[in-house]
């Protein structure tokens, strides 16, 4: 065990001292972040048998081999995390209330030794020596499809059986559980073609006449006889169902065996917090008017539930209605044991009843609002009214060893949450000695780019646009935005005929001067939320990232709210927030204070976090990935705070950063164009374009050209720096002017 500190003296939250009304930048005071973490070795976490051990070795040597088959040198350092690794996945824990967390950097090999671990447990159960199985989560089903492909072409089957007829059945060692999407029906996973979106409930035999036909309901059998499972994180969340009904699998001989470990391959859901609306109310009960029923008995139960549930819907909009009138933001309390929803028997045996497992978790979420309270939020946007709940997911599950892969666990302040995770999380001690020198971030700090200024300041798009047209040519190059503007960029970008998109056959990429850009698809670029998973810029040594990925105010604190509160804490909040001045004070300690920031410093700590934690991601989607790779990498970013930019140099050990002040040239000429005096900036424009360097003009020699008067080119040059700084660097004498 050994601590290491992951953030040294960060400075944040600066105050300036004011005198006469003037800020003194010599005088200040601050806050100083500092982050320890605590890593373990594998032998303080788990033990292994003697067995175990040679397994663990045989993982080593493959990992090893498979990097070599690729024509990679394992460095000692990956290999120390392979074998670190590996003992974790087939030790046995020594505290069953741990999750052992592994924070491998990018390109470490992560797939590889997941990979490799599941060839020696498939040939270790071929030989009797394990039994238990396990299950894989993850979000990129295709990965999933690729181990289950790879593995049985490598290993075969768990077992081959004869059939009546004669014909063989072969079971693999994986199975592969697929949740719905909405290619669901072209991949022959659904086959009711009508279905556009999921529908809460849809999959069943009561609203699908379809189901027990479709792989949908197939798979829940079918997977029971393979020893290994893997699913996406979305196949859980979409369909609300408990892990524990996949613990256990039937081995060759028809007996029942354990599924004992689940990898999580990515980090796993953490908040559990739910928007409980009016919306989401009435959608319940339109569900609840459609429940069918056989006799008149059953029409007089869904009666009393419809009219339970009337009452339930009246407290929550009575509720909502209490706060909408006077809050944006409010700690909600509600402290009660009122026989409703959960403590409600008549209501649980009627809902049970008719409505099964459908909308279970959300009768929860609900019932915490009605009888305990959360947040209230009126989002000003798609999101509406809402009340949030608030608190953590519990990620330790008695049937199942639990253990995460994350990259950034280190730095994401969900792991660290106060109270819930601290005792459990144990982050596993991978060395990392990489540095970053051929790493240059740029931080244009004159542009403020977000969704707001690019929705009301027209000219920023295509500035944007520019500045990527002015980026090293024949240069892959990975560009990421907002999910608003990603699509019209892209427009802008092929229109200007300066950028080569990936895929276009008929051009040679390295050899085209031009800007070579990766894009999602051929309608949009990548932006914020749809990144995950993907590898098509692994190869990319540019990246521009137009805008930083920042979620609403609510929405960090709530993440604040369920992070740095214990559940017992929370509980003791509410309970204080019973007395209105109170919970109006605290309440005020949850929202934006002047410039849009968190006066308070926990909150606004954990908002810089997470973006940070978001960007990190980012960057590592380019050649990064490849941890041995050292070449030049340069990184695009624009206005960013002090803070964040502290935050990137510490984590990105001696990389390169430039911050710059001066406005872009491009984006000066776009803004000149977009004004209501666009037509004469863009006859001065077009003219100081095509001017030629040595070329010497007068004033009046310039009115001629352009059709503008003096008093015009007098007006441009006062109203905007573009033009004022390139006639003063133009300039010889009043009124002659040389292009140098």
């Amino acid at each position: 065990m050994r601590t290491i500190q992951l953030v040294k003296d960060l400075q944040y939250n600066k105050k300036y001292e004011t005198i006469n009304g003037q800020l003194n930048y010599d005088n200040y005071s601050y806050y100083l972040d500092k982050q320890d973490r605590i890593l373990y070795e594998a032998e303080e976490v788990c033990e292994l048998s003697d067995q175990g051990i040679l397994i663990v070795e045989n993982i080593v040597e493959g990992y090893k081999q498979l990097f070599i088959e690729r024509k990679i040198i394992p460095t000692e350092a990956q290999l120390n995390f392979a074998r670190t690794t590996a003992k974790i996945l087939i030790g046995k824990l020594n505290n069953k209330r741990t999750v052992p967390v592994i924070p491998a950097p990018c390109g470490f090999g992560k797939s590889t030794i997941t990979y490799v671990f599941l060839r020696e447990v498939c040939k270790a159960m071929s030989n009797g020596l394990i039994t238990e199985g396990l299950i894989i989560v993850t979000d990129k089903l295709s990965e999933l499809k690729k181990t289950h492909s790879d593995l049985e072409k490598e290993i075969g089957f768990y077992k081959i059986e004869k059939t009546e007829n004669g014909k063989e059945l072969e079971t693999s060692f994986t199975y592969v559980l697929e949740g719905w999407t909405d290619r669901s029906f072209e991949e022959g996973v659904c086959l009711n073609k009508k279905v556009k979106y999921y529908k809460n409930g849809m999959c069943s035999n009561e609203e699908c006449s379809f189901y027990k036909d479709c792989k949908m309901s197939k798979q829940r059998t079918i997977q029971q006889f393979s020893p290994i499972l893997l699913m996406t994180n979305a196949r859980l969340e979409t369909f609300g169902e408990s892990i524990n009904q996949y613990n256990y699998y039937i081995d060759k001989e028809g007996n029942k065996q354990s599924r004992t470990m689940i990898i999580n391959d990515e980090k796993p859901k953490m908040i559990n917090s739910i928007r409980v609306s009016i919306p989401l109310i009435n959608d319940i009960e339109k569900e609840l008017f459609t429940i069918p029923v056989k006799n008149e008995s059953e029409q007089k139960e869904k009666i009393q539930l419809i009219s339970k549930w009337d009452y339930i819907r009246s407290r929550i909009r009575d509720t909502i209605n209490l706060y909408s009138t006077s809050y944006e933001r409010f700690l909600v309390s509600n402290i009660n044991d009122d026989e409703i929803l959960l403590n409600d028997n008549d209501f649980m045996y009627l809902w049970n009843k008719l409505m099964k497992n459908r909308y279970k978790n959300e009768l929860e979420h609900i019932h915490t609002v009605l009888t305990k309270g959360g947040m209230f939020c009126d989002s000003k946007n798609k999101n509406g009214i809402f009340i949030s709940t608030i608190s953590m997911k519990e990620i330790i599950n008695e049937d199942y060893k639990t253990v995460i892969f994350d990259a950034t666990a280190l730095v994401d302040p969900d792991y660290s949450s106060v109270g819930v995770y601290e005792q459990i999380i144990k982050y596993i001690d991978i060395e990392s000695v990489r540095t970053f020198e051929n790493v240059t971030f740029n931080f244009y700090q004159a542009h403020k780019i977000n969704k707001s200024t690019l929705r009301t300041k027209e000219y920023l798009t295509a500035a944007c646009v520019k500045f990527i047209e002015t980026i090293p040519k024949n240069v892959m190059t990975y560009v990421v935005t907002y999910n608003e503007v990603a699509p019209k960029m892209l427009k802008k970008l092929k229109e200007g005929n300066k950028i080569l998109i990936k895929g276009n056959e008929n051009e040679y990429w390295g050899n085209s001067n031009k800007v070579e850009l990766v894009s999602y698809d051929d309608d949009t670029l990548f932006y914020f939320g749809n990144t995950k998973g993907s590898n098509k810029a692994k190869d990319c040594l540019q990246m521009v990232q137009i805008g930083w990925n920042t979620l609403p105010d609510y929405e960090y604190s709530i993440r604040y709210l369920c992070t740095n509160f214990s559940q017992e804490r929370m509980d003791d909040i509410f309970q204080k927030c019973s007395k209105p001045e109170i919970a109006e004070r605290f309440s005020k300690s949850l929202v934006h204070g002047e410039d849009y920031k968190f006066d308070n410093p926990n909150l606004y700590l954990l908002q810089k976090y997470s973006m940070v934690t978001d960007f990190i991601q980012e960057v590592f989607r380019t050649k990064l990935r490849n941890y041995n790779f050292n070449g030049k990498v340069e990184i695009h970013c624009f206005q960013s705070d002090s803070v964040l930019i502290g935050m990137v140099e510490q984590f990105f050990p001696k990389c390169n950063i430039n911050i710059l002040y001066n406005e872009l040239s491009c984006f000066q000429e776009e803004k000149v164009t977009s004004r209501k005096n666009g037509d004469k900036a863009t006859l001065l424009l077009n003219f100081v374009n095509n001017w030629e360097i040595g070329n010497q003009y007068t004033t009046k020699e310039i009115c001629k050209a352009t059709g503008l008067t003096t008093n015009d080119i007098d007006n441009l040059k006062r109203k905007n720096t573009f033009f004022k700084e390139t006639f003063e660097k133009y300039k010889v004498k009043r009124g002659i002017f040389i292009k140098k």
